[in-house]
């Protein structure tokens, strides 16, 4: 049997990586003039032809609908979003990007790859490959018990 103690010790890597991610993504998004969040929501309205409802967009992000509504109203604000009335309910809004918007992704994209390659080399890659399976599934559980 694995101690509880060296699942903490794995727990608590997991949790610095995370950290220490998120703080240089935050940082590069900062450049451009957005969030991460900000960024992750324009990344989910660019794989849609016809935006997503807040709700959708909620759902895929993790996050309060009140959350989602301020990043939209951020977004919005600078004129890489826009809301438009849904025609299937009358009493909501579907979110799609703008022109600006798709520029700023394309403009982001050219060097965030480049940086996600530096952060996370080839040769680390393949050994994290194997464990995506069993982070989803971690992940699936948390996600279960709240």
């Amino acid at each position: 049997m694995v101690k509880s103690r060296d699942k903490n010790e794995i727990m608590v890597l997991i949790v610095r990586l995370a950290s220490r991610l998120q703080a240089r993504a935050d940082a590069f998004f900062r450049s451009y003039g957005v969030s991460s969040a900000q960024y992750n929501v324009l990344v989910l309205l660019k794989g849609s032809q016809d935006g997503l409802s807040q709700v959708q967009i909620s759902r895929q992000m993790v996050v309060s609908r009140a959350n989602i509504t301020s990043i939209i109203d951020k977004l919005e604000k600078k004129g890489l979003v826009k809301r438009l009335p849904d025609t299937s309910d009358r009493r909501s809004f579907r979110v799609r990007l703008t022109d600006k918007g798709r520029a700023l992704i394309k403009e982001i994209e050219k060097a965030y790859f480049p940086r996600v390659d530096e952060i996370f080399p080839d040769r680390l890659f393949g050994k994290f490959k194997g464990m995506r399976r069993y982070l989803d599934e971690w992940i699936r559980r948390l996600e279960e018990k709240r």
